[in-house]
């Protein structure tokens, strides 16, 4: 049988570790149903704050071929916002409605804050499916990132 060997308490920290090992988790405590929505809003505003998209169909500006866009709203500004907004004339003044235009657009600036291609750009050499799924990310992400930010501010 091997000999244990008594360094400096390592024995008993050793011994103490698998005690505590051994003994049951705690039961979490039940989270409240805003509790879990806040923690599904944060999940969809980290999954869909940056990424690259693989292009269903790649598209062509001069010499250079398009295969995948990156995008990062953590990069747009509120002055970008307001200008992806305002691509939507027809749909200018309702706040509450994000048409595909306006989530197009936005997800359009997210694209060109991270390479040198123009936002119209984006938004005129998209496909049908790719701009599918750009105006789904633009539109989850901002559901989640107004959830997220709904506490930030005070009424007086």
């Amino acid at each position: 049988m091997a000999e244990i060997i008594k360094v400096d308490g390592l024995q008993e920290a050793l011994n103490h570790q698998e005690e505590e090992q051994r003994k049951p988790e705690a039961p979490k405590p039940k989270q409240t149903r805003k509790e879990k929505q806040d923690e599904a809003f944060q999940r969809l505003y980290e999954e869909n704050v940056r990424g690259v998209m693989r292009l269903d169909k790649p598209f062509s500006i001069g010499a250079t071929e398009y295969t995948e866009l990156e995008w990062d709203f953590d990069q747009v500004t509120g002055y970008d916002y307001a200008k992806a907004w305002d691509t939507d004339r027809q749909n200018r003044t309702d706040m509450t409605t994000m048409s595909a235009k306006k989530a197009l657009a936005l997800f359009s600036m997210a694209v060109s804050k991270c390479s040198a291609i123009d936002f119209m750009d984006v938004m005129t050499h998209l496909g049908y499916a790719d701009t599918v799924q750009a105006t789904q990310i633009a539109q989850v992400f901002t559901v989640a990132a107004a959830r997220r930010t709904e506490g930030n501010f005070t009424k007086k």
